[in-house]
C-alpha cells in the first residue's frame, strides 16, 4: 500500500509538518504574489488556522477547511495553510479541488516542496501514480528525503519497474541508515529482479532484530532460488508456525519438497492450500495429483479449478483446459478430451498451438491449426505444426529435432508416438513414446503423460491395449 492513504488518515505528510507548528514564512527566493497582509489579518489568520488543525486532528474535515478558508481571506498567499486544506480536501476524497488548490499554490511559489508533496499525495490517492511521480522527482530535488524516495521506490514497485524502486530505497536508506522497513521492500524488489543474495542480505537484517512471518516467508523464498532447500524449508516452517493459514508459504513449501521429490509432503502442503484457498489450491493439486498418477482425482481437481476461477485467476483457464485434454485422453475419455482441446484452441486462439496440435493428434481435426499456417516457416518449431497438419512425414520431423536439442527431440518422438497411436500403429507408437522416455526430460509435461501412457498399456493385459 502506498503511504499517502496512511498520511490522510492520521494527519500530515511528513514534508509538510511544518504546518503543525504555525503559519511558516514564505522562502525569501518565492516572494508573495500580494501585499503584504497587517499584523491584525496575520492574528486572525493565525487563530483561524489554529482552530483548524486542531478540527483536522479530530478529523471534522468540513470544519478544518471552513476555518482554512477564513484563514485565507485574512491571509491570501498563505502556503502551509493551502496546503493543510489541500490535506482536508483529500480526506474527504474531494482530490480534484485538492489538486486545483495546489496548482494555483505552485504557480506562485514553484519551489516550495511541501506543495509539490501535497500534489503528489493527492495523485496518489486518485490513482494518478505517473503524475505523483513527477511530482515527488520535484520534492527530491528541491529538498531530498526519506519519504519522498519510499514513496516514489513503492509506486515503481506498482509499475513493475524494480530496479527503479531499489535506486530510490537505496537513497532512502542513505538518508535514514539501518531503516528495516525500508530493507524489507527493497528484499522484495531484490527478488524480483532475482538478486537473492542481495534479497537474503536485507532480509537477514531485519530478522536479527526482530522474527515476524513475512520477512520469513521472502528469504525463504529467495534461499529456494538459490538452491539452499535446508535453509529455504527452516524459514517457511517458522513462518508457518507463526501464521497457520500463510498460504504463500504452503505454496513455497511445496514447490521446495516438490524439488526434493518429495511428492507426499508436497502434496500434504498443497491439500492444505485447497481447505484455505480453493480457488488456488484445485489449481495447484491437479498437477501433483497428476505427478501422483491419480488422473481421475486430478480431472476432478481441474473441474473444481475451472469452476471457482476468480477475475484474477481466469489467465490459468486455458492452462487448466488443455491439462483436461491430455488426462482425459489418458483415461480413454477421447470425446470429451477433444471438447476441451477445442475450448483451450479457442481461448489461446493464434497464441498457443499446443491445443491445436493435440486436436489433430487425437483424431480432432486440422480446422484448429489453419490459423498458424500463415507463419509456418519451415524452421523449428512450426515443424510440429506442419507434421500435424500432415504436410511432412515423421522422418523429416525427426531430422529437424535432432539438432535443437533435448526438448525438440522429446517433442518430436512424443508427437510421432501419439499420431500412430491415433492411426493404429501401436508398434510405431510404442517405439517413439520409448524414444520421448529416454530422451530423460523428466520434467517435461510430454514425459509425465507418456510415462502415464506406457504404464497404463502396461498395466492392461497383453502389455498394451489399444487405449479405449
Amino acid at each position: 500500500m502506498l503511504l499517502a492513504p496512511r498520511r490522510l488518515a492520521a494527519g500530515f505528510l511528513v514534508t509538510v509538518v511544518a504546518i503543525l507548528g504555525g503559519l511558516a514564512p514564505v522562502r525569501a527566493d518565492d516572494p508573495p504574489a500580494v501585499p503584504a497582509p497587517t499584523e491584525e489579518a496575520r492574528k486572525l489568520a493565525s487563530a483561524a488556522y489554529e482552530r483548524g488543525r486542531i478540527c483536522f486532528t479530530r478529523g471534522e474535515n468540513d470544519k478544518a477547511i471552513a476555518h482554512f478558508d477564513e484563514s485565507l481571506r485574512h491571509v491570501a498567499d498563505s502556503p502551509p495553510v493551502e496546503v493543510a486544506r489541500a490535506f482536508a480536501k483529500g480526506r474527504l476524497r474531494r482530490f480534484d479541488e485538492a489538486i486545483a488548490d495546489l496548482d494555483g499554490l505552485l504557480e506562485r511559489h514553484p519551489k516550495l516542496p511541501d506543495a509539490w508533496g501535497a500534489r503528489a499525495a493527492m495523485r496518489m490517492e486518485k490513482g494518478d501514480l505517473d503524475g505523483a511521480v513527477t511530482d515527488l522527482g520535484k520534492v527530491i530535488e528541491l529538498a531530498p528525503s526519506y519519504e519522498a524516495h519510499l514513496d516514489r521506490a513503492r509506486i515503481h514497485a506498482r509499475f513493475g519497474r524494480h530496479r527503479e524502486s531499489v535506486a530510490d530505497l537505496d537513497a532512502a536508506l542513505v538518508l535514514r541508515p539501518g531503516d528495516l522497513r525500508t530493507r524489507t521492500l527493497r528484499a522484495a524488489m531484490r527478488i524480483e529482479l532475482e538478486d537473492y543474495p542481495g534479497a537474503i542480505d536485507d532480509l537477514d537484517a531485519f530478522l536479527e532484530t526482530r522474527r515476524h512471518f513475512g520477512p520469513l516467508l521472502m528469504r525463504g523464498k529467495a534461499k529456494a532460488r538459490v538452491g539452499d532447500l535446508d535453509g529455504a524449508l527452516a524459514d517457511l516452517d517458522a513462518a508457518l508456525a507463526m501464521n497457520p493459514r500463510l498460504v504463500e508459504g504452503y505454496v513455497e513449501r511445496a514447490s521446495v519438497w516438490q524439488q526434493r521429490g518429495d511428492l507426499a509432503k508436497a502434496r500434504a502442503d498443497i491439500d492444505r492450500i485447497v481447505e484455505l484457498a480453493p480457488e488456488l489450491g484445485y489449481v495447484l493439486r491437479f498437477a501433483i495429483r497428476e505427478l501422483q498418477g491419480e488422473l481421475e482425482g486430478a480431472i476432478a481437481d481441474i473441474d473444481q479449478a475451472l469452476e471457482r476461477l476468480t477475475e484474477r485467476m481466469v489467465g490459468h483457464r486455458p492452462r487448466l483446459l488443455k491439462a483436461r485434454g491430455r488426462l482425459l485422453v489418458l483415461v480413454g475419455r477421447r470425446d470429451e478430451a477433444i471438447a476441451a482441446f477445442r475450448d483451450a484452441a479457442a481461448a489461446a486462439g493464434a497464441l498457443d498451438s499446443n491445443p491445436a496440435i493435440w486436436l489433430a493428434a487425437i483424431g480432432g481435426g486440422t480446422e484448429a491449426l489453419e490459423v498458424f499456417r500463415p507463419g509456418l516457416t519451415g524452421a523449428w518449431p512450426t515443424q510440429m505444426i506442419t507434421f500435424a497438419l500432415g504436410d511432412i512425414g515423421s522422418d523429416e520431423l525427426l531430422a529437424a529435432a535432432e539438432p535443437e536439442g533435448a526438448e525438440a527431440r522429446d517433442g518430436a518422438h512424443w508427437l510421432v508416438g501419439l499420431i500412430a497411436e491415433r492411426d493404429g500403429d501401436r508398434a510405431k507408437a510404442r517405439k517413439h513414446y520409448d524414444a520421448c522416455i529416454a530422451v530423460g526430460l523428466e520434467s517435461s509435461l510430454r514425459h509425465v503423460w507418456t510415462r502415464h501412457r506406457l504404464a497404463r498399456w502396461d498395466a492392461e493385459k497383453g502389455g498394451g491395449a489399444a487405449p479405449k
